[in-house]
């Protein structure tokens, strides 16, 4: 029985329809195996819409109707509400209700949507379908639940069971799209579908798809089908599956991860880059991937992620790797084991707002980047270290200290650096003079500033085989050092900056070191004297300054308005007494030879930071700096703003005179010069000449150049170096950028599947913004010691090129002029095929020569389904 008005038809009308049974939950979720092959309406439980001839609709004015328990819907325990843009007409005697154009309907946290809907008050089912009364197609139905969406031809649902089924259905699944002819949701939430497809293409009609003869979807945890197969392009391939598996989780979980097959020359057929990952919580994951050779080489890799929010973050990684190449006995055969450690940690400030920590470790084998290079960085570098830090302000005083722990390591030498550890005290620049409330002018000694350091270290220097000995620990060196000043600055005649310093320095350590002379060595010999001992120095400046200003204006309505120039001369007198003088009790003297020759030392040579230096010096230092600015009109009418251009951002020049030494009172003059034009070039120079003469083989004499060539000054040696960086918008403006380092992978090697699109080449050509960029650089080096004459110059070009939205394009060259052969170069061409992407980098000659073509789909999902053809550099060396 039907309450309420019945007139005209609405083009938009509201039906809510109240009724009490138990709501719809989730869709498509998984299904079993006896889903029906059949489109038949017979072969479901669900009726089909009705089609009988006395079922007069009749158009719905009134924009509530409630339906009475007489209707046969009284299991429905919320309301429905409805919508539609065309019409809603009410079927009396089948007690049906249609909704036409754009027809919405809402239940709980259900919708649907669709061209026609008609839902049946009797039964409690719902039919949508994108087709009209005339068969065309107007709106495809769409189904959302929650976060879900699903999009379909047609689709049956009855509200009581909480059962559906659909025809053409289309949702995402994680990171692929599910599709299905025929699919029928269970009152479990599972949904089974037969002849299916999975895919990662957005695309309805797909480029490929794994062909699904039937599929059970389990909401929010896997997709398991049965036989499949790959289809590319509508072609079925070769490729087939007996059964399917495929996450469908957004939380974490184990898994296996597949290993990554090929062939290397030197090493064989591999298996590597396989193993296990392990979900341990929200906060710690870790994986564990492995690889063999054929030929004996095998690795381990472990991968530890850990986070607190607001805490800290961090990865350990740790590597060992087993190389085996070559005829064994062969002297070129390599059967070497090496390992690495990565530790990065970074502490949340807002756990600790005063207090920082700070890890960033990179310790392992020196040998082991030849083998086992990732990018060409790694394979090119040869240093590395570590640095482990803690830091901490004391809030309302001007000290902070820090604890670390250093490391470097050369893999020439196999050099091992440690500082362990190395603790630091500082207090920032304080003013003990200045009075708390200050009234009128302020006086000169409340300028007076004073700063204090303090630096603990304990440090060893080791070759890396004797690192864990006992020679270990007899080579660490230790001590602390002091180091206080007192500096103030006042005006002079208003123009002139007056700075006079004071500088002291104390160094402690546990001993010292005595010789004396071995009558039946004929040689002296070190003692080490254990016990305090400390070395202490000072020194004085006086630093003077000014800036005159010169100015040229042009026209008024000239574009250049003004050209400035900035001389800053400065003079320095600095005084530094002789602390090898007895008095200082900080020098000895020991035989040097049979004949009775003495040797000055110092008792603390050796030692962590050594001891103050021989000789007394009054140093006078004249510098003189220039800088050249221009000012012009902006372009912009309406600005009000003149730009400033840069001429000459710097031009140096510096010399000093030491009225105190014996000999060689003059240093070198040394001329700088740096400037930038047009926000596109980089410009810097450098020179340097040396008033005194030398030797055939450089070594100076206290003989004035000019005496013997009648010119002032003997040139030594020049620098010069140009960078030029462009590149351009999609809009055609220039915008300029630093030249980018390369970080190349090394084709053919671990892990290059993630690596070719994040190692490979870091230049510019991944901005989609930018279509192409051009940066070139270029240095010249010459010096000149007596007879021996070096120049060195070298050139670099890096640049990328992007067309439309899919191609991309880079290279990296260099030339040394000096061997006359190119540097390490490069070029790739990445391809995006929407759902697939193809690269190919190339690495043409030298050592790194290698090559790497990829083509695959670029989810994540499905990262294995690729074909890979490459290279490594390892295949260029004969074993």
């Amino acid at each position: 029985m039907m309450k309420g008005k019945i007139g005209h038809a609405t083009r938009a009308g509201l039906l809510v329809v109240l009724l009490t049974a138990i709501g719809l939950y989730t869709a498509l979720g998984q299904i079993p195996d006896s889903v029906s092959r059949s489109a038949s309406p017979a072969a479901d439980t669900l009726p089909a819409p009705s089609t009988r001839e006395d079922d007069t609709p009749v158009p719905v004015t009134d924009t509530v109707i409630h339906l009475d328990e007489s209707s046969g819907s009284s299991q429905l325990d919320a309301p429905i509400a409805a919508t539609a843009d065309d019409s809603i007409q009410y079927a009396i005697s089948s007690s049906r209700i249609r909704l036409y154009g754009n027809a919405v309907v809402k239940y709980k946290n259900i919708e649907f949507q669709a061209g026609f809907i008609e839902f049946d008050m009797q039964s409690s089912v719902l039919y949508a379908t994108g087709l009209d009364s005339a068969g065309k197609k107007v709106q495809e139905p769409i189904y959302i639940e929650g976060s879900d969406r699903y999009t379909m031809e047609s689709m049956t649902y009855n509200f009581k069971t909480k059962q559906a089924r659909i025809l053409g259905v289309m949702t995402q699944v994680s990171e692929g799209y599910l599709h299905g002819e025929v699919v029928k949701k269970l009152a479990n939430d599972e949904v089974n579908v037969a002849n299916g497809k999975f895919t990662t293409c957005d695309l309805k009609h797909p480029h490929f798809y794994i062909a699904l003869t039937k599929a059970k979807v389990i909401p929010h945890d896997k997709i398991v089908t049965g036989p499949a197969w790959l289809v590319i392009g509508d072609v079925p391939t070769p490729v087939f599956l007996p059964f399917g598996f495929f996450p469908n989780t957004s939380k974490r979980s184990s898994g296996i991860l597949l290993p990554q097959y090929g062939e290397e020359n030197e090493r064989g057929f591999f298996l590597r880059n396989g193993g296990f990952y392990f979900g341990i919580s929200d906060y710690v994951d870790l994986s564990i991937r492995g690889g063999y050779y054929s030929k004996g080489s095998w690795d381990v890799r472990t991968h530890l992620n850990y986070a607190w929010r607001y805490h800290f973050t961090g990865s350990l990684d740790v590597t060992y790797s087993h190389v085996k190449i070559g005829h064994e006995g062969t002297p070129s055969a390599v059967n070497s084991s090496s390992y690495i450690i990565y530790w990065n940690h970074s502490q949340d400030r807002r756990t600790m707002p005063n207090s920082t920590f700070q890890a960033n470790v990179t310790f392992g084998s020196s040998g082991h980047n030849r083998y086992n290079s990732q990018t060409t960085q790694e394979y090119l570098n040869n240093q590395i270290s570590s640095s482990i830090a803690f830091t901490h302000q004391f809030p309302g005083t001007p000290i902070n200290i820090s604890l670390s722990i250093n490391h470097s390591q050369s893999s020439r030498d196999s050099i091992v650096n440690l500082r362990l550890p190395q603790f630091a005290l500082a207090m920032t620049r304080i003013y003990p003079f200045k009075r708390k409330n200050g009234v009128g002018k302020q006086r000169w000694y409340e300028k007076i500033g004073l700063s204090y350091n303090t630096n603990l270290q304990n440090a060893l220097t080791i070759k890396e085989q004797d690192l864990f000995t006992r020679k270990a620990l007899r080579q660490m060196r230790n001590g602390i050092q002091h180091q206080a000043s007192a500096s103030t600055s006042f005006n002079l005649f208003t123009f002139i900056n007056i700075s006079p310093a004071v500088n002291y320095s104390e160094n402690w350590y546990l001993q010292s070191y005595r010789y004396h002379w071995d009558a039946t060595g004929g040689r002296p010999v070190r003692d080490t004297v254990l016990g305090f001992a400390r070395a202490w120095q000072f020194n004085t400046a006086l630093s003077a300054s000014t800036k005159l200003y010169g100015m040229f204006t042009f026209r008024a309505k000239s574009y250049v308005k003004a050209i400035r120039h900035v001389l800053t001369p400065s003079v320095t007198i600095s005084y530094h007494p002789d602390f090898s003088l007895p008095f200082f009790k900080m020098y000895g003297e020991v035989q040097q030879d049979p004949s009775g020759k003495m040797l000055k030392y110092s008792h603390f040579d050796g030692t962590l930071f050594g001891g103050p230096g021989t000789g007394k010096s009054g140093t006078v230092s004249l510098a003189l700096n220039n800088n050249l600015e221009m000012k012009v009109r902006s372009k912009e009418d309406t600005a009000t703003v003149d730009k400033k251009v840069s001429l000459l951002d710097a031009l140096s020049l510096g010399i000093s005179y030491n009225f105190l030494a014996d000999s060689l009172n003059w240093s070198p003059l040394s001329i700088n010069a740096r400037t930038h034009l047009f926000d596109l070039f980089e410009l810097s120079a450098q020179l340097r000449f040396n008033p005194y003469d030398c030797t055939a083989q450089g070594q100076l004499i206290n003989q004035y150049y000019f005496q013997r060539t009648h010119r002032p000054l003997r040139f030594e040696s020049f620098y010069f170096s140009a960078s030029f960086s462009i590149s351009k918008t999609l809009t055609g403006r220039g915008k300029t950028q630093a030249p980018p380092q390369p970080l190349g992978y090394l084709p053919g090697f671990l892990p290059y599947g993630q690596a070719l699109s994040t190692d490979f080449l870091m230049i510019d050509y991944g901005d989609f913004s930018a279509p192409w960029s051009l940066s070139c650089s270029y240095s010249y080096s010459f010096s000149r010691l007596g007879e021996r004459v070096q120049a060195v110059q070298s050139a670099s070009l890096y640049g990328s090129l992007v067309l439309g939205e899919n191609w991309r394009f880079g290279f990296s060259t260099g030339y040394d002029f000096n061997s006359r052969q190119f540097t390490m170069s490069s070029l790739n061409i990445s391809r995006s095929l929407h759902c697939w992407e193809m690269s190919v980098n190339i690495v043409p000659f030298g050592t790194l020569r290698s090559y790497a073509f990829r083509i695959g789909v670029k989810a994540g999902m499905l990262q294995d389904l690729k074909y890979d053809k490459n290279r490594s550099y390892l295949d260029n060396y004969s074993y």
